[in-house]
């Protein structure tokens, strides 16, 4: 007798019970039942497939005002499921915050900031929301004061949760050339990264343990700012050749 092959799914033993299959309308007790995977790691990932997508796109503006606005950003390939993260990041204001931000007019979530106490000129950020239409959308950071300048970076990320996993980074000032975080990851997960540096002759990052997406000079007065993205757990560090001032943040999404 030929063999059925069925998807396995992966229960505690307690509740591994078979029961003889109805062919025809007539029970089959004696069928031999052969078990393979249907998706090998599923039962690994509670059932969820992996975090899809990746980085799009970056932009820069150099303005004096509380309220930069970045129009006809791309956003990726639009899909129900589709959450737009974007990192930002400014230079030229202390003792600022991020106080909303809309995507494509939809209210984003705002991660934790680095930087931006007083005399400290510089901060980095992230924030996401799902926004399932379209492929291009304007994006609008108000802060609770006037920057000069801002550098954001887009990622489009698919199946995600909307509960961050991980949101790590640092602010230094003179001590160190490189900023580290230390990031947790999980199966089928995620991870944004962005540094921005201040105050200096702008130079180029490089960075360990993360992949690089850009890094670009920007607003035309001492402003530089790198993206990148990760998949596993890490210390992430990003480096310029200048001791002054720079931010990095990192955050994890998991699949949802």
């Amino acid at each position: 007798m030929t063999a059925l092959v069925l998807p396995r799914f992966v229960l505690p033993d307690p509740w591994r019970l078979l029961r003889p299959l109805k062919l025809d309308g007539q029970w089959s007790p004696r069928q031999r039942l052969q078990y393979v995977d249907a998706d090998p790691g599923v039962h690994s990932r509670g059932g969820l497939p992996p975090i899809t997508g990746g980085y799009v796109a970056s932009y820069s503006k150099a303005l004096n005002d509380p309220v930069h606005t970045f129009t006809s950003c791309s956003i990726g390939t639009a899909a129900s499921n589709r959450r737009v993260v974007v990192g930002i990041t400014q230079n030229g204001r202390g003792s600022v915050s991020l106080s909303s931000m809309t995507i494509g007019g939809v209210s984003a979530t705002l991660l934790t900031q680095y930087g931006g106490t007083s005399g400290f000129f510089n901060t980095s950020q992230f924030a996401h929301a799902v926004v399932p239409t379209g492929t291009t959308a304007t994006v609008t950071a108000t802060y609770s004061t006037d920057i000069f300048r801002s550098y954001i970076s887009i990622w489009a990320i698919y199946g995600a949760s909307a509960t961050i996993y991980d949101d790590q980074g640092e602010a230094l000032d003179t001590t160190s050339a490189s900023c580290s975080a230390t990031v947790a990851m999980a199966s089928g997960g995620f991870g944004v990264c962005l540094a921005g540096k201040g105050n200096t002759t702008p130079t180029t990052f490089s960075w360990t343990n993360a992949t690089e997406r850009s890094d670009s000079t920007y607003g035309g007065n001492n402003s530089s700012a790198s993206s990148a993205d990760y998949t596993a757990a890490a210390t992430i560090t990003a480096t310029q050749s200048s001791t002054t001032q720079k931010t990095l943040a990192c955050a994890t999404f998991k699949p949802g």
